[in-house]
């Protein structure tokens, strides 16, 4: 085999070559993105302006006033979240949280005992999803809000065309709400709020439980857990529902096929699971009641699960099963803690 050998100055030659080389390339794909996002904007500004009513000049000096946030965009492109189940759990279900979940529940009694009459949601499960989204408002994100999504509206190709609804969507509500888009702060992905709400979740869900003649999820705990309630119902909560049922399972390769859907598109009766080996034991619910089959991994052995009703509802608020877990087991934790008080509904 012949090795190729260069003098010094050859190789130096040929590391500046390469260098600028690549600097050029990266200068070509900032410039290339660059104009794929100004012409991304232009047909925003047109959409807003034909489809609803905004004033072109105004929304460019919005986009114009956002800054673009590396660190969003840094964020965004990590891997999804590979934590342990017990890891995870952990970083939840702790005494400081529970606490806080008691004085939250204490302090908004009246207002939880309303959404519980008008939505037919328990509290528990109000406070859980408040504890875990921003530890009951204390937590609600330091990104300005048209930053967060201008961001990742024009920058960030995955989910721009999502993104940019969400933009809109938010300047819709500033102008519904009388709202100054560019004072409200929310997370890196634009949810905002004690509930952390995306601006179409708050036009659609949001709700002023307290009558003051605003939808105000930031400073008023009564229209966040109003508005909690509100989704939970929209997306079919049941009073008094199930949650979990504990199953063992007999491994097939029909069964190991179906574990790699998404869980929402897991939907069988119970009947069904039966039949495809998955061990309910005694229930006194019919068999034609719809569950969703998951595991949970403690480090040391493999849990299976039936998720009900209600805890279908939770994955529609986090898609996880951590989570809707997590919500679950905050709420059991915070009910046994708190004493209710339970108020009649006529």
């Amino acid at each position: 085999m012949t090795v190729l050998k260069f003098s010094f100055p050859l190789r130096l030659f040929l590391c500046v070559f390469l260098f600028l080389n690549s600097a050029v390339a990266v200068r070509a794909d900032e410039a290339d993105n660059a104009a794929g996002a100004q012409a991304a904007e232009a047909a925003f500004i047109q959409r807003l302006v034909e489809k609803d009513g905004f004033s072109a000049d105004q929304v460019r000096g919005w986009l114009d006033t956002a800054q673009v946030r590396d660190s969003i965009l840094q964020t965004m492109s990590q891997p999804p979240e590979t934590r342990s189940w017990p890891d995870y759990r952990a970083g939840f279900m702790t005494e400081a949280r529970i606490r806080a979940g008691v004085n939250f529940w204490q302090n908004n009694a009246g207002w939880l005992n309303l959404a519980r009459c008008e939505y037919g949601v328990e509290p528990q499960y109000i406070v859980a999803i408040l504890g875990v989204e921003t530890f009951y408002g204390r937590q609600t994100g330091r990104y300005p809000i048209l930053d967060a999504l201008v961001t990742l509206g024009f920058h960030f190709p995955p989910r721009q065309q999502f993104f940019q609804d969400e933009l809109e969507q938010f300047l819709l509500l500033a102008r519904e709400e009388h709202m100054d888009p560019l004072a409200h702060k929310g997370s890196y992905a634009g949810a905002m709020g004690i509930p952390q709400f995306m601006p179409s979740s708050y036009r659609r869900w949001a709700v002023d439980l307290n009558r003051d003649g605003v939808r105000d999820i930031w400073g008023e705990p009564a229209d966040a857990i109003g508005s909690v309630a509100n989704y939970f119902r929209s997306f079919g909560w049941q009073s008094g529902g199930g949650f979990l049922l504990p199953v063992t399972v007999q491994p097939s390769d029909q069964l190991s096929a179906l574990m790699q859907q998404p869980f929402t598109e897991r939907r069988h009766t119970l009947a069904e699971w039966g039949a495809l080996g998955v061990d309910i034991g005694a229930t006194t619910l019919p068999p034609d009641t719809p569950a969703w089959l998951f595991s949970l991994d403690d480090g040391e052995q493999q849990s299976w699960y039936l998720g009900l009703n209600n805890y279908f509802v939770l994955t529609r608020y986090n898609r996880s099963v951590y989570y809707a877990t997590t919500v679950f087991q905050l709420a059991q934790a915070l009910q046994q803690a708190v004493v209710p008080t339970v108020v009649s509904c006529n």
